[in-house]
């Protein structure tokens, strides 16, 4: 594994970009490249050589490749789609196999520093694959319709690479024992609260923070008691009933606040969980009688 990590804020200078979708059977061809690629597989899989090295792409998965090392595809596939963008660093970025660049950055961040550069992994899995899937496509949607500048361009690559900057630091911090489950958890709870209204699965949950859906469903419950699932639904309850009491909407249009599309379906998951009925209950609390001193 190595690791590529620029110091200097990050600024990138975005080259060029694209979907490729294979028509057919494809082998990726033989290339050496005068900058950065990243490459983010979406269907199917194929296999590299790079740099001298056998390396396997299989949808979900992304990969770095470095100026001046040659990579070529090693067999023959179909139905392979990944997107690719070709970017440079503006300040030279350091390309590193040791552990200790890695432990660097992260005892600057433990210790209440900042971080404001690019910090990334050779190959990785991805997190939140369909977030970064709307990046590309407001990326590539830039390139094509830009009249004036290739800065949007520049900023919004700058922006791709931080977010997995963000993921490669998790995930390198989690191999080193070094983030408190329970601050996990709290941003766990803040992302649910501001997102009720998605309807939040565990399985996305899971994927957003870079867990496996049984490993997130054990830690949860081991650091909050109950499950996400029924945090979740506790969540949704607690809202719901705050808008009944503190707003004029109706049920109907709280139930798609809180990440219900069907009414009825959270009229019987109310009355289930409060042991009275949604109308019940706003009824009760409209016939309260409030006074201002």
């Amino acid at each position: 594994m190595r690791f590529i990590i620029n110091n200097e804020n990050g600024r990138i200078r975005y080259v060029s970009g694209g979907l490729f979708v294979s028509n057919g059977v494809w082998t990726h061809p033989r290339f050496v490249l005068d900058d950065y690629e990243l490459m983010v597989c979406i269907k199917g899989k194929f296999h590299l050589s790079v740099h001298g090295e056998k390396t396997e792409i299989k949808a979900g998965d992304a990969l770095f490749l470095l100026p001046g090392e040659e990579h070529f595809g090693l067999d023959e596939q179909e139905e392979v789609s990944f997107y690719w963008f070709h970017f440079l660093f503006q300040d030279k970025a350091v390309v590193s196999a040791s552990e200790n660049s890695v432990r660097s950055v992260l005892i600057d961040i433990m210790e209440g520093g900042i971080f404001d550069g690019i910090f990334l992994e050779e190959q990785f899995r991805c997190e939140g694959l369909e977030r970064l899937v709307i990046l590309f496509k407001q990326l590539m949607d830039y390139d094509r319709t830009a009249v004036r500048s290739r800065k949007n361009c520049d900023l919004l690559m700058e922006l791709i690479l931080h977010e997995l900057t963000d993921g490669a630091i998790r995930r390198r911090m989690r191999r080193y024992g070094q983030i408190d489950p329970n601050y996990v958890m709290e941003k766990v709870r803040d992302y649910i609260r501001a997102n009720l209204y998605k309807n939040i699965q565990v399985y996305d949950l899971a994927e957003r923070f870079g867990y496996s859906p049984e490993y997130f469903v054990r830690l949860f419950h081991q650091e909050m008691g109950i499950t996400p699932k029924q945090y979740i639904l506790n969540t949704q309850m607690e809202r719901a009933k705050f808008l009944m009491t503190t707003t004029n909407f109706k049920i109907k249009e709280i139930a798609p606040q809180i990440g219900f599309e069907d009414e009825k379906r959270f009229m019987k998951m109310f009355k289930k969980q409060e042991g009275m009925s949604a109308v019940q209950y706003k009824k009760m609390f409209s016939k309260l009688h409030y006074n201002s001193k």
